[in-house]
């Protein structure tokens, strides 16, 4: 099931603390209505509003996020808090943060928080680094829409349903990684998808990107008419740094089983995002 109430096309939201500085007040509020004093709002049969203060660190950042989860593995149901605890670590972890702390508020959503040395940065004549293609959660997708009542619009289609299953098997298991990366800048695209990747990528600098094919093209055209974002993945990043310290981050999340992609590049300060897509 992909929970398309929770789809809204921002970031995961990411906090910052800088050494000595106080505190963060994070919140969740679940429920069929939003609550104006807390802004990340998770629709649920479930009803109430969380909070969390992380505390800051006297002589390191501290890194704290909110999310919750963006797909239902109905395959393997006890899977799903291993995706959302991935989810939520994943947030922090792509900063630096080695050893993040999870709170988990009611297996649907929950906070994440830890500390680096230092932030990274973006400057002129950097790489960017994809990891992951889009359309990871095609078959998932796919398989969902099978099991309610689209079994033969898929089948007059020649997709066969055995393998649409061994496929989501796949994206899910991968949902459950969690990458520790140091020395990028990471944006997160699980969420945003890469849709409006000009809107996201407004950080100060003009960019050049490649975007690669999607997993399973035949799935992500077969599942387009139904649902919002068919280029959706289980989880996809952008990293950006240093070509070096980006074919670590590469390598990491390759070993994780992820592909990866060196995709673009850093221009001048601006705000030109150029977006070409790549068929292979």
């Amino acid at each position: 099931m992909i929970l398309s109430g929770c789809q809204r096309r921002h970031p995961s939201p990411v906090y910052f603390l800088s050494p000595g500085e106080g505190e963060i007040r994070l919140c969740v509020k679940l429920g069929s209505k939003e609550d104006s004093g807390c802004p990340f709002f998770y629709p649920s049969l479930k009803d109430g509003l969380h909070e969390k203060v992380i505390r800051g660190d006297p002589g390191r950042v501290t890194v704290a996020g909110v999310e919750g989860l963006l797909f239902v593995d109905l395959l393997r149901p006890e899977r799903n808090v291993d995706i959302l605890r991935a989810i939520l670590s994943n947030t922090v972890t792509v900063f630096g943060v080695m050893d993040p702390q999870v709170e988990i508020v009611d297996e649907l959503t929950g906070f994440s928080w830890g500390t680096v040395d230092r932030l990274p940065s973006i400057r002129e004549g950097m790489v960017i680094g994809m990891i992951n293609r889009p359309g990871g959660l095609a078959p998932v997708k796919a398989l969902y829409r099978a099991m309610n009542g689209a079994m033969e619009y898929f089948s007059r289609r020649g997709i066969s349903i055995e393998n649409v299953e061994k496929l989501a098997e796949e994206s899910l298991e991968r949902a459950t990684k969690i990458l520790r990366l140091q020395g990028v800048y990471p944006v997160n695209l699980t969420r945003s998808g890469i849709l409006n990747l000009p809107r996201i990528l407004n950080l100060g600098y003009s960019m050049e990107i490649e975007v690669p094919a999607p997993w399973y093209t035949d799935l992500v055209e077969a599942i387009s008419p139904f649902v919002q974002d068919p280029m959706q993945s289980e989880l996809l990043f952008l990293v950006i740094g240093d070509r070096s310290d980006v074919e670590t981050s590469l390598d990491e999340a390759e070993r994780a089983g992820f592909p990866t992609f060196l995709v673009g590049k850093v221009l001048e300060k601006g705000n030109n995002i150029k977006v070409k897509k790549n068929n292979t």
